[in-house]
């Protein structure tokens, strides 16, 4: 704490191209110390709320993960392969599609060196804080910005404990976009001598991480191909499509893009197109609505014209796919309103919302 405050006192406002590498080392081992006192903070507070997410021997209970995810996880981590196996009005139905595979590819890579619970949650953060380190590092040096400067846009992270909450977490891919969208950003007004390798690389994970990135990389790619002649940025967004499209087309017959990149997303939408949205949304989780669910017998009653047999995802896909287009052409004045509600949340919600 003495050598800190002497550092601090010293270099606060010295121009950071002018710190030595020894003032460097001392300031990233102690961004390390505190992102793993986070990690732990996070860890053990975790499992107060989710004590089934480990056995006795601390080891993560792969089919225990939520949103879906278990399954998918127990069979790709146990059997290397990526589907996992769902119940559909009885039926046993093979998902391949039900999840964007960033996340468990993680999780997969992470486990080759251990199972841990503790071990995932801070190698995990470990890596992406220090991306974010290392590019504000960067940025700070090209634009000659002070130590200060540069530790309060460390600290825009973290001063947010909601928001640090999402960043901390492992369970839902959100923990990817919240750190490598304004990272993309960064990079974007930077003149780094590799920059739209890395966005692009961004570009790639992101439409990996999950659903709703695909219009973003696709748009964002297409600028620096218009604007920026740049074809490095939309060359990666090509590969992340053809490689999961590509992925769905052989083990379903179809090309999963756009609404139907996932064969659950037309399950997701249906939970937002509901009159009791506003009532849920955003303090109580949307999964708590009581809506149709072909995978729960207790909310099939609430499903209409419900089919005889649900055979493949894809079926899964248009029954849902269907149920919105009826709601939509019903409902457009609450669509709207909820619409409205998601945005003023997105930009200016202060309070915990209903996720993990």
């Amino acid at each position: 704490m003495i050598l800190l405050k002497k550092l601090l006192n010293k270099n606060l406002f010295i121009n950071i191209n002018e710190l030595s590498k020894l003032n460097l080392i001392i300031i990233f081992s102690i961004f390390i110390f505190f992102v793993t006192i986070i990690s732990l903070t996070f860890y053990y507070n975790f499992i107060l709320l989710y004590p089934d997410i480990i056995n006795v021997e601390n080891n993560i209970v792969y089919k225990k993960i939520p949103f879906e995810y278990g399954k998918l996880l127990e069979n790709l981590i146990n059997y290397k392969k990526y589907y996992s196996t769902i119940s559909v009005l009885g039926s046993e139905v093979d998902f391949y599609l039900n999840r964007m595979p960033m996340l468990p590819l993680i999780f997969l890579f992470i486990n080759f060196f251990s199972s841990k619970l503790f071990f995932l949650i801070l190698i995990k953060n470990l890596i992406f804080f220090s991306i974010l380190f290392f590019t504000l590092l960067e940025l700070s040096k090209e634009k000659k910005f002070n130590l200060l400067f540069f530790v309060g846009l460390n600290i825009i992270f973290f001063y947010n404990i909601y928001n640090l909450k999402i960043i901390s977490n492992f369970v839902y891919a959100d923990f990817i976009t919240s750190i490598l969208m304004p990272i993309l950003f960064l990079i974007s007004i930077s003149n780094f001598k590799f920059k739209y390798f890395y966005i692009g690389l961004i570009i790639f994970i992101l439409y990996l991480s999950k659903a709703n990135m695909f219009p973003i990389c696709f748009v964002v790619s297409l600028y620096f191909l218009f604007f920026e002649k740049q074809k490095i940025p939309i060359i990666f967004c090509l590969l992340a499509i053809i490689s999961w499209g590509s992925f769905g087309y052989i083990k379903t017959g179809k090309f999963p893009i756009g609404s139907s990149i996932l064969s659950t997303s037309s399950h997701a939408l249906s939970l937002s197109f509901n009159k009791n949205f506003k009532k849920f949304y955003p303090l109580i989780s949307v999964d708590y609505i009581e809506s149709c669910d072909l995978t729960n017998v207790n909310k099939v009653k609430l499903c209409k014209n419900v089919p005889d047999e649900i055979k493949t995802e894809w079926d899964f896909y248009n029954f849902y796919k269907k149920q919105n287009e009826e709601y939509l052409a019903k409902h457009k004045k609450i669509i709207l309103r909820d619409i409205i509600l998601k945005i003023k949340t997105i930009f200016f919600n202060f309070y915990e919302d209903g996720q993990i």
